[in-house]
C-alpha cells in the first residue's frame, strides 16, 4: 500500500544544470519599488493638476474679458438705439412739415392760380377776393357774358379750383358804360406736387 501525505507539498527533483533558482526580494525592495512607483504616480498627477489648473485659469480670464467686451458693447448698443429713436423722431418731424409744406395753401399760390384764369379769358376784372371760411369769394366785372363764362371755365378746368359757383351776374350801366357784374365762389385746391 501506497501512503500519500496531502499535507505537505513534494519538493521538485532538482535537475542539476537546470533553471537557477532566484533569489526572494527582499522587502525593504518591495517597499522601494511601491514608494517610487507612488512617487511617479504623484509627480504625474501633479504635472496634470498644473497643467489643467492653468488652463482654467487662462479660459476664466478669456471669459472676464469677453463679459467686460459684452458689457461694452451692450453700453454701446443701448446708446445706438437712442441714436436710432432721435433719428426716428428727425425723419418724423420733416416727414410732417414736408407735408405741412405741400398742404399749405398760401396766398400766392392762389393768386398765381387765379390770375391765370383770369388771363385765359378776356375782358375779366377782379373787383374783391376774400376767404370765407374754407370757400373763396370772388366778386369781378367784365365787359361781356361771354367773358364770364370764360372765366368760370378757365376756373373748373384749371385743376386748383374746386366746386365753383356762379352766384349771381347783372348787368351794371354806370358811367355810360355797359358792364356785368358778377359774384361766384370756389374751394381752393393746392396743386399736387
Amino acid at each position: 500500500m501506497i501512503k500519500i501525505n496531502l499535507l505537505q507539498a513534494p519538493e521538485p527533483p532538482t535537475v542539476p544544470g537546470g533553471p537557477e533558482e532566484r533569489p526572494a526580494v527582499p522587502a525593504t525592495q518591495q517597499v522601494q519599488v511601491f514608494l517610487g512607483a507612488l512617487l511617479a504616480a504623484g509627480a504625474i498627477a501633479s504635472l496634470l493638476y498644473w497643467v489643467w489648473s492653468h488652463k482654467i485659469q487662462r479660459l476664466n480670464a478669456a471669459l472676464a474679458e469677453e463679459k467686460r467686451e459684452a458689457a461694452r458693447l451692450t453700453a454701446i448698443q443701448v446708446e445706438n438705439q437712442r441714436y436710432q429713436q432721435q433719428l426716428a423722431d428727425i425723419e418724423a418731424r420733416v416727414r410732417m412739415v414736408k407735408m405741412l409744406d405741400a398742404a399749405r395753401v398760401g396766398p400766392v399760390q392762389l393768386l398765381d392760380a387765379l390770375g391765370e384764369a383770369v388771363n385765359r379769358s378776356q375782358g375779366v376784372y377782379l373787383l374783391n377776393v376774400n376767404a370765407d371760411g374754407p370757400r373763396v369769394v370772388v366778386d369781378g366785372m367784365a365787359d361781356a357774358v361771354e367773358s364770364i363764362v370764360a372765366f368760370v371755365s378757365a376756373l373748373k378746368h384749371g385743376g386748383s379750383f374746386g366746386d365753383v359757383q356762379l352766384r349771381q351776374f347783372y348787368q351794371d350801366d354806370r358811367d355810360k358804360r355797359m358792364s356785368f357784374k358778377f359774384n361766384l365762389d370756389f374751394v381752393f385746391q393746392s396743386p399736387v406736387a
